[in-house]
């Protein structure tokens, strides 16, 4: 682990007017990106470098700042030109390692829209929600958060594309989806974006009979 924090430390005290003059550059350098560029920066920065301390705490950053899971891994595989493979996946162990909701080891960051179009796959969960609700099914190995709107069934991944938050697990406002991490809203019929955050849920065709629901994904 980097030992940055004392190092810092010790030349602010030794060195205060190069300290100072060093932290004034690096802020102006990025006086005209925002926060959330800044930080995924960071992290190209801090792979190449190889700082897990770093990595840990620009990838927490940037996730605050409204960066997703693939913009932090796209981040990490940029750096690929100056770091090399081995760095690259050493970050992407280091990120794996924070358990960050919907990344897990040898799936995407937003998991892909699955079942295949085209083929109805039954869901497998608990009844089918009322008016308002939602629930959340397995569907070919997928997650799918169900809800009923005006009386219809609607169906979209369960993964937030924004942090990986579970929907099923948020509730219903206006008549669109919220995730409960960060308030992102989502459109059950179409996946868009409802408002607050940006993307959009994988969204599946879902159909009813007898109490019972199969879905197949939708080409977009």
């Amino acid at each position: 682990m980097s030992d940055e924090p004392r190092g810092r430390e010790y030349l602010e005290k030794v060195r205060p007017d190069a300290m100072k003059h060093l932290m004034a550059f690096f802020r102006e350098s990025g006086r005209h990106l925002d926060p959330k560029t800044r930080f995924l920066i960071s992290i190209v920065t801090k792979t190449i470098n190889f700082s897990p301390r770093g990595l840990r705490q620009y990838v927490r950053r940037a996730m605050e700042s409204g960066a997703t899971t693939d913009e932090v891994i796209d981040a990490i595989l940029c750096s690929y030109p100056c770091s090399g493979l081995t760095r690259v996946c050493d970050a992407m162990t280091v990120v794996l390692d924070m358990k960050i909701p919907g990344v897990t080891e040898g799936a995407p960051a937003v998991p892909a829209a699955a079942p295949e179009a085209g083929g109805w796959t039954a869901l497998e969960g608990a009844a089918l929600p009322a008016e308002g609700k939602l629930a959340r099914y397995e569907a070919g190995g997928t997650a799918i958060c169900v809800t009923r709107k005006e009386g219809v069934l609607h169906a979209v991944g369960d993964v937030c594309p924004h942090r990986g938050g579970s929907l099923s697990a948020g509730h219903v406002a206006d008549g669109a989806v919220v995730c409960p991490l960060h308030g992102w809203s989502f459109r059950p019929e179409d996946g868009r974006s409802a408002g607050i955050g940006r993307g959009g849920a994988a969204v599946f065709e879902i159909r009813e009979s007898a109490g019972r629901a199969e879905v197949r994904a939708v080409s977009r």
